[in-house]
């Protein structure tokens, strides 16, 4: 009975360690109009840090341009993920990025939403505080891109 108990602790402890303990990220589950309308800050921004902190990347971003919102604070996102995620759906004029729940970034176990990895160099349409919405953090490549110009126009 000892062992049963302590090996139920020990599976308590490490889940609560996971990334995933705290629930959601915030977004998670969101329709392509839901994260927009809920955004309090929609960004066009650029990676101008990135930092290994143990088995994860902190990103800090540069702010190009505010599309909705204040920015209050330094924009920053932890990634778990290795592999770079560069999928821009052809600037999102391919039909697969429209589908709800899709977006550039994997969904791996645990982490409670998508695994958004960044790169320098790459400008990027964030919803800072609904990281957990697929479509928070897409790669954009010109002013004509389709999902910035959808977000555009309906904010």
């Amino acid at each position: 009975m000892t062992r049963l108990i302590v090996f139920i602790l020990t599976l308590l402890i490490s889940f609560s360690a996971l990334p995933c303990s705290g629930g959601p990220k915030s977004g998670f589950g969101f329709t392509t109009d839901e994260l927009i309308k809920n955004a309090d800050l929609i960004v066009l921004a650029q990676v101008a840090d990135i930092e290994s902190v143990q088995s994860a990347s902190l990103y800090r971003f540069e702010v190009l341009k505010t599309l909705k919102g204040r920015v209050t604070e330094e924009i920053k996102f932890f990634g778990f993920g290795k592999d770079y995620h560069d999928n821009h759906f052809q600037e999102h004029a391919d039909d697969m990025f429209w589908v709800e729940q899709q977006g550039r970034s994997e969904f791996p176990c645990c982490l409670c939403g998508p695994d958004h990895t960044f790169i320098k160099g790459e400008n990027y349409l964030l919803f800072p505080s609904h990281f957990g919405a697929f479509k928070s953090a897409e790669i954009i490549k010109n002013k004509n891109d389709k999902w910035l110009q959808y977000v555009l126009k309906s904010m």
